[in-house]
């Protein structure tokens, strides 16, 4: 069998005609440029372009871009040249055999392409009182309006993947409400969680 070294498992081209990849077993985002196919930059792993907490994830899903669906590919090579720019994914945190975190979650990032920085504007997890909710593969994560800048009041939209579980979060990573499939005590126990629905 041959060895998945990257997995690139979500790919968005942006209005400037380059690509956003999320390269999962390299822990990390990739730009690249839709012409050349040269990586423009790197967000996450090993050489990672930008450093700050918006860096810290792995074997995440899902990576978008947020609050450009009406942009010109001027304002977005205008943004990617010393502006700002947002993105958001689910950061699994584990692949099933091993783990950076105890729980996984989605991440609003910032990067501000002149200081090379990427921040962690919100996170999304602990939903229905999980404490260590871990999704070995898979999840998303969305705004519900996907036309609102990501500092609207906009609720976000979680999926847990491999888990059974969905949350409605507020813009600022506030849990309103989370749906399981099922009931499993066992493994809501084991999840932290004090009710398998709320």
């Amino acid at each position: 069998m041959p060895y998945d070294y990257a997995h690139v498992n979500s790919v968005v081209k942006d209005s400037a005609g380059n690509y956003l990849l999320s390269v999962r077993h390299l822990c990390a985002l990739l730009y690249i440029d839709g012409r050349t196919k040269a990586v423009l930059w790197q967000l996450g792993g090993k050489r990672s372009t930008f450093a700050g907490d918006g860096t810290s994830f792995c074997w995440q899903h899902d990576a978008q871009w947020v609050g450009e669906m009406s942009w010109s590919a001027q304002q977005t090579l205008e943004a990617s040249n010393g502006g700002k720019r947002q993105l958001i994914l689910f950061d699994n945190a584990s692949n099933g055999f091993a783990k950076n975190a105890t729980q996984s979650r989605g991440m609003l990032i910032e990067l501000d392409f002149a200081a090379k920085s990427a921040s962690m504007r919100a996170e999304y997890s602990t939903p229905g009182g999980c404490s260590d909710l871990l999704s070995d593969s898979q999840g998303s994560m969305q705004f519900l309006n996907e036309d609102s800048p990501a500092s609207s009041s906009g609720n976000v939209l979680v999926g847990y993947g491999s888990k059974p579980v969905f949350a409605e979060y507020d813009v600022n990573g506030t849990a309103l409400q989370s749906v399981w499939f099922g009931y499993n005590e066992t493994q809501v126990g084991q999840a932290g969680c004090s009710a398998a629905a709320s």
